[in-house]
Formats: C-alpha cells, structure tokens, sequence
C-alpha cells in the first residue's frame, strides 16, 4: 500500500470513527494493520476503537503492539490502563496508568484515571495524589472534582468531599453523579435541610432514576423534615417507575407503617418479599405488618418460614418470641427468647468465662452479669437482680458508665464495671472482657437479659411494687426544692417518645392526644423527655394552653444519676418504652405505661415491675386514641384514690 494511499484509509476510518460508525471503521482498520501493522498510531486509534465497542482483550493486544513500538508514549499507556480495567485487571490498569504518568505528569486524563483505579481497589490514600492533581491540571473539569470528593468521602473527610461535589454539580448542573454522593453524606451526616435540596434537584433532572428515591426516603425522615416534604408521594412514584424492585416495596412499607396505613403497609410488604424471596429483611417487614394489625398467628407463621430459609436472623426470632408472648405462649416464647443471641447478628464477645451461670449453680462463684442492648433495656432485665443476689454473693454488674453510681448505691455488695465495649476497625462493635475476667476472678458469666427467663419463667412469682434502685438523697433534696418553686400540686412527670426525632405511629401515641386525654385536675406536668424536645413542648403551650415543666441545668441523656433523684421527686410518671419508664419503675413510682407490658406477657400486669401499669393488653392493635384514653382513666383514677386501678 502506497503512503498516499494509506493516509486516505486513514482519514475515512477517523472520519467514520468520529461519526460513531464504528463496525465500518473497525473494517478500515484493520485492512491498514493487515498491510502495514508496525504504524502505532494505527494500533492506537484501533485499539480505542475496541476499547468503545467493550472488545477489553482486543484491545490490550493492539495496544500493547503500539507500546512495543512506541515505548515512551503516554497517551498509549493511558488507554491500555481503560481496557484493562475493563477487564477488571485493576493491578495491572494501575500500573500502565501509573507508566504513563510517569512518562508526562502534566497528561490529565492519567492522572484522573490512576486515581479512579487506586479508589476502586479502595486505596483512597494513594488515590488522593493524582486525584488532587488532575483537579490542579483542569479545576474546571466537573468530573476531576467529582473524584476527588468521592476519595474524600471513602476517607470520611466529608467536609472536603461535600465542598469537591458542590463544585462539581456546579460545572455540571446535569450529571447526577454528585448529587448520588451528596445524598449519601447527608443521610450519613443527618443533613437533612441539604440533603432534601440535593435530592430535589436530582429528581428534577431524571425522575426515573429510581436510585434517587431511597436516597431521599433516608433524608426526610431525618428530623422534621417528613412535615416539610411529602415523602410518602415519592415513596409511592418509587413503586411507579420501579415496579418490580423488591426494595421499592420494602421502602414503601415502611413509609406506610409510618403514617399508621396498616393494611396498605402489609400488601407492600407482601409484595417485597414475593419479589424478593431470598431477603430476611423482607420477612421481617412482612412480619412486623401482621404483628402492628394484631394477626399473630401469621406474624408467628412468617417468622418461623424466616428462621428456617435464615437462620441465625437476630430480627426474625426477636418476632417469634413476641409473636408467641403476644398469644400467651410464655414457654415457648422464653426458649426463643434465652436463644435470641445465637445468631450470626450478635455482638461479639471474647473473654468470658467458658461456663456459662444457670440458676441452681453454685451461689459462691464470682459471676459476671453482661450488659446487652441499650441504657434502658439494662435497668428493665436488671429488675431480677434482687432475686439474683439472693442465688450468688458475689456478683459483677457490667452496665453502661451513666448507670454505676446509681446501682453501687443500690447494691453495694456488688462491683459495677463500665461497659467493656470496643470496636473493630469497620466500626463493628465488639465486648473484650479478658481485662474484667482476669482481674475479679471470674468463674462464670450470664447475659443481664437472660435474667427475666430464669426468674419470671412462670410469672408465678411476685413483683415487688417498691422499685430496686435508691436515687442520691443528696440531689433528691436539691429537686424537691426546685419544685417546690414550680409548684405544689401533685407532680406528674411525662415522656412520650425515645431519642426517635419523630413518633412512630404503632409505637409511641401523639403528645396532643395524651396531653388532651388528661382530665382537669390540681397536677403540674414536668418534662421528662430527653432529646430534642423544645418544639414539643412550645407547640402544646400554644396551642393547648398546657405548661410542661422544664426544671433548668439537667442533662436527662448523660446525667442519669440526676435522672433518678427527679423522678424521685414526682407522684406519677407516664412514659412510652423507654429508659425513662424502666427507670421510674426501677425506683417505685406508680407508673402507666402507654405501651405494652414487658414481653406483652399478660393483661394489665407487668412481670418485671409491680408499680408499672400498661394501658394495653397484649392483644390490643395500638392505636394513640385509644392509649392516650386509657392514660387519661388512669390518670383520673390516680388523682382521685391515690393509687393505680390495677387489676388483681
């Protein structure tokens, strides 16, 4: 083939490349490198033409002929890095993209690709440097700064990445990528004000970019902003454009579950597990809808399909054994319940004892009771360690470090050790108990939840209604005082939610309606709640003329020694399932609980606390009129004769 001849071939089969008329370029091509394959720039425009069609392997074979030939090309390196990361070859993509920014520094495309490859194999560190220099080479190229913040988002510098992202959506307002990264550090962060802007936006650009819909459930339900923003309307496009997602219908579900639509919330979920039959978390959504409509025994029937397709789910023998207390079988449902742990989703805990306590052991081994679950979930099961010390002398509390001074005035025969807590570097937790173990002489150990299926078994026992827990007499004397200045009436002390910034509808009652269901009477309200609060308490003031009292310079999340002495203080407290309402009943507080009873174990009693009364039975549907009507019978009854009405 003459030069002449073979620059026009070239010509056509760049002139059909750029037009995107790939096969008929590709037949150009190769025709040239049939009669002269030593041209490299022909191997190279060859080899990007592959590289676009997906022909990874081709391509690296014509291109690496290119290099054989032209050694010290950067640009030829470069485009051997893309096919091989086509082919995932992601060590050796590093290498020929490192090559050629070696050989030219200043090439932009190298240094962005290098830092794209280092981040897919998760070395963001050594990401950062060409990352940070393509942004330097062209600070105007939105998806250098698109990079670069994703970097600094997988090394959880989110300032940084928030600021490289926003800069990125800026030079392009139409790629979505950054608004999907943004999205996810707002969820993260609990941005919510952002992260609703962010997820707007997306939406606007591709609504049929379903991705953006799961991001944005995340965001709205973070703080006040489901009030702002009709979050439910989105939930219900998800399903729309993405009818045959099964998390789309999980989501919804959910969403359904939060505005209290029950049945619409259980079709939802029985759609996401049909579409999805091999996720325990369906199951357990489906579950959890026949469970808050009160069907039990298809509640149970779920649970246990689940426990077999998955076992060892944590989530799915937590419904069983509710499910079983919920219909009053206490035998069945204690086994499910001492085995709630032996399962793959439990914390891990190394160090203990190889024997594990069970009563009739021994009372004058040194035993460790475990803390498991949260601060309020330790004063509930530590409600049988009076019965526990009448079995064992020597016993070591684990509790969380808000609790010790309370429980060694309580107890003080007993040692309390703050919780042995650790986490592993992907931020797992884990209990390390060797230091605990070795330096009290331990012999065996027994989780402080386990503690209710050895001494409430058969509910046979009776509760003391006294409390077990002593508050600081000292500050007890500093509330009453406070008090005093607030009022003299009867004190009645009232939470109405956990740390949750928003109420769940089957699981807290709305504060308007417990506040309107209290009848007239000589009481002051004092504000128990913790958390984020203020707005609760400003809105019923205004809108319902009712003060809750605040009493100044108490910290009710870390001050819990503080906690105790104020409920001290009070007459009567009502609270939900919280910390707040086994700490009022840990010190012998007549009590209503506007829940149900620990482990629903039967109507109108509560087996772990003799002061506490629910105003639920088990097998009631939760509904907030109806919770915030029985607290106001008895409140009144409270009022009136003193006591509870509870039932004998």
């Amino acid at each position: 083939m003459g030069h002449e001849q073979s620059s026009e071939k070239i010509e056509q089969a760049l002139l059909l490349h750029e037009c995107g008329r790939l096969d008929e370029a590709r037949l150009i091509y190769q025709e040239i490198i049939k009669e002269n394959h030593f041209q490299p720039p022909v191997l190279n425009l060859y080899g990007t033409l592959l590289l676009q069609q997906g022909f990874h392997g081709l391509a690296v074979a014509m291109l690496k002929k290119a290099i054989v030939a032209t050694p010290d090309n950067e640009i030829y390196y470069n485009r051997l890095g893309a096919a091989l990361n086509g082919m995932d070859e992601n060590n050796k993509a590093v290498v020929a993209y490192s090559r050629s920014t070696f050989i030219n520094n200043t090439l932009f495309e190298a240094q962005l690709n290098l830092g794209s490859a280092l981040l897919k194999m998760g070395r963001e560190i050594e990401a950062y440097i060409p990352a940070k220099h393509a942004v330097q080479l062209n600070p105007d190229s939105w998806i250098a700064r698109f990079r670069l913040g994703s970097i600094y988002q997988s090394m959880e510098k989110y300032e940084q990445a928030v600021q490289e992202l926003n800069v990125a959506s800026e030079k392009n307002p139409h790629a979505l990528e950054p608004y999907f990264q943004l999205c996810q550090i707002y969820n993260k962060s609990q941005n919510s004000k952002d992260g609703l802007k962010v997820a707007k936006k997306g939406l606007v650009l591709a609504p049929e970019r379903f991705e953006f819909y799961p991001q944005l459930h995340g965001i709205c339900l973070i703080k006040d902003q489901p009030q702002k923003f009709n979050v439910l309307r989105w939930t219900e496009q998800t399903v729309v454009v993405r009818s045959t997602d099964s998390n789309c219908w999980y989501l919804l579900a959910l969403e359904y579950q939060r505005h209290d639509f029950r049945t619409k919330s259980l079709k939802s979920a029985m759609r996401s597990a049909i579409l999805e039959p091999n996720s325990s978390k369906f199951y357990h959504t489906l579950s959890s809808a026949f469970l808050i409509l009160g069907r039990f025994k298809s509640a149970l029937f779920i649970s246990q399909i689940a426990s077999v397709v998955f076992p060892g789910s944590a989530p799915n023998n937590h419904l069983i054994w509710e499910s079983l207390f919920s219909m009053g079988e206490k035998q069945a449902a204690w086994t499910y319940w001492k085995a709630r742990f032996d399962c793959k989703d439990a914390p891990e805990r190394i160090g203990l004892p190889e024997k594990k306590w069970q009563r009739g052991d021994s009372g004058k081994e040194k035993l460790l009771v475990c803390s498991e679950q949260g601060i309020g979930d330790e004063i509930l099961y530590l409600s049988c360690l009076p019965d526990l010390l009448r079995d064992q002398t020597a016993v070591v509390v684990e509790c969380d470090n808000r609790w010790k001074k309370l429980f060694e005035r309580s107890f003080p025969s007993i040692k309390v050790v703050p919780r042995q807590i650790d986490y592993k570097e992907d931020d797992e937790v884990f209990y390390d108990y060797r230091e605990v173990v070795t330096a009290n002489n331990i012999n065996s150990y027994v989780l402080n939840g386990d503690l209710p299926a050895f001494y409430r078994y058969s509910l046979c026992e009776s509760v003391s209604s006294k409390g077990y827990l002593k508050a600081d007499p000292v500050r007890i004397k500093k509330f009453e005082y406070v008090l005093s200045k607030i009022s003299s009436k009867t004190l009645i002390g009232i939470c109405w939610r956990s740390a949750f910034s928003e109420p769940v509808p089957f699981i807290y009652a709305k504060l308007d309606e417990l506040i309107s269901s209290l009848p007239e009477g000589d009481y002051c309200l004092v504000n128990l709640q913790y958390g984020d609060f203020t707005a609760d308490i400003v809105r019923i003031e205004s809108e319902l003329g009712v003060k809750i009292h605040e009493v100044p310079d108490l910290n009710q999340l870390e001050d819990l020694d503080g906690v105790a002495a104020l409920i001290s203080c009070l007459d009567l407290v009502i609270a939900p399932s919280s910390s707040v309402l086994h700490l009022s009943c840990a010190l012998g507080v007549p009590t209503i609980s506007t829940y149900y009873p620990n482990f629903r174990s039967d109507a109108r009693t509560d087996p772990l606390f003799g002061n506490c009364l629910p105003v639920l039975k088990p097998d009631d549907v939760f509904y907030s009129s109806v919770v915030a009507e029985r607290t106001g019978i008895a409140t009144r009854h409270f009022l009136k004769f003193g006591e509870l009405p509870f039932k004998n």
